[in-house]
């Protein structure tokens, strides 16, 4: 037993303080019930969109299919060069990640250049047979 004066652990079934003299009490210990805890976790909060990300995802969209559906290459690597561009200053100005922008950036161009040799190649094709039936 612990004197609640002086501090003293005294043993156990001594009515006095060895120390002090002090009249000691006996104290049963409450058993502690366990505390069981219910509150949800911790979820953070809402994040709000990065402005830019959709245009950034649609540049690269555009570029991809500027690139496997070759007849479309010139007008979807336009577009997906233009999203890109305005995707990409945006991310800059939110402080995010351009990757996207500038994947899309990347493959919009090479949908323009591949679109524009295919436009080419087919008006080569077209006029050159005509060309020579009047020759």
């Amino acid at each position: 037993m612990t004197c609640s004066k002086c501090g003293i652990t005294n043993d156990p079934g001594t009515t006095y303080c060895i120390t002090c003299g002090c009249k000691l009490e006996e104290t049963v210990e409450a058993i502690q019930p366990e505390v069981l805890d219910y509150r949800q976790t911790y979820q953070p909060a809402y994040q709000q969109p990065v402005p830019g990300k959709g245009m950034a995802i649609t540049s690269l969209i555009m570029g991809i299919v500027g690139l496997v559906i070759i007849f479309f290459g010139l007008p979807a690597g336009i577009t997906g060069l233009i999203l890109g561009i305005i995707s990409k200053k945006k991310l800059n100005n939110a402080d995010a990640p351009t990757g996207l922008a500038l994947g899309g950036i990347i493959t919009s161009i090479a949908a323009i250049l591949f679109g524009g040799i295919f436009t080419i190649a087919m008006m080569v094709a077209i006029i050159l047979p005509i060309m020579m039936n009047y020759a």
